[in-house]
């Protein structure tokens, strides 16, 4: 079984013409956690506004008071540069997630934290980023996706309001979550719009989520974006794990906590 970065492999015995149970309802396989499965090093980098790593709690994956390299587990980071700044520690994990409301630090084109970040994606690593955390994509891979405003001008994308949007499931999130249709929640105004996902020079964009904004005109924008870049994977996501968050939205996050699909 393979989910994002996550692996399951065991030789099971079957028999002609009988049923062998690999996992159940009641006793399920659960990736990470399993001496089958592989071991997944995941480093949240907190924010005011975002908690993703409130999911990969939800997935049983454990948090960390430092890297266990045998163990599947998530590290806090409060700032960027203790992980961004050293490419020895940023090269212990997987999966990097930013949360919306993060330290800002590095999301600069001539920054060394930020080609600390785009080599850890070319050399097979996933970014997670939510939110006002686009800052880090929009300086780290600016051909990939179109936010709104003024490149130019951090900050300038955030002029989503408050509201519900009926997402369409697309690409291969529709096979992951079985349905096409997704309720995002935007609980505060100023969240980052995205206008749309080039293809630019050959740099293939999955748009996984579309949807209205919110007092708009029923136009469809992306809301949830991928793409790859060198062996590595960049997922984006204008909405984020709240309190209120509802299950379409807590599912569509576990997936990308899983680095993708």
């Amino acid at each position: 079984i393979d989910a994002g970065v996550f692996k399951y492999v065991n030789t099971i015995s079957v028999q002609d013409g009988a049923t062998t149970a690999v996992g159940t309802a009641s006793s399920p396989i659960k990736l990470g956690n399993d001496p089958h499965s592989n071991t997944v090093h995941f480093a949240v980098v907190t924010g005011q506004y975002d908690s993703i790593d409130n999911v990969l709690t939800q997935m049983g994956i454990p948090e960390q008071v430092s890297y266990d390299n045998n163990q599947t587990g998530w590290v806090r980071y409060e700032q960027t540069d203790p992980l961004l700044g050293i490419p020895s520690e940023l090269a212990k994990y997987n999966v990097v997630l930013i949360n919306c409301g993060s330290d800002e630090t590095g999301a600069d084109n001539t920054s060394p934290l930020l080609t600390n970040l785009r080599t850890f994606v070319s050399n097979g690593g996933t970014l997670y980023a939510s939110d006002w955390a686009y800052v880090f994509i929009e300086a780290g891979w600016p051909e990939y996706i179109d936010f709104h405003g003024d490149d130019n001008l951090p900050g300038s994308a955030r002029l989503g309001v408050s509201g519900t949007s009926l997402g369409t499931v697309q690409g291969p999130l529709l096979t992951a979550l079985s349905k096409s249709t997704i309720n995002i929640t935007f609980d505060l105004d100023m969240w980052v719009m995205i206008d749309k996902a080039p293809e630019a020079a050959g740099k293939a964009v999955s748009v996984l989520i579309s949807g209205p904004r919110p007092s708009g005109d029923g136009t469809q924008y992306p809301l949830m974006v991928q793409f790859e870049s060198g062996s590595g994977k960049v997922v984006y996501t204008s909405f984020h794990n709240e309190a209120q968050a509802t299950t379409d939205m807590v599912d569509a996050l576990k997936l990308i906590a899983l680095g993708g699909v």
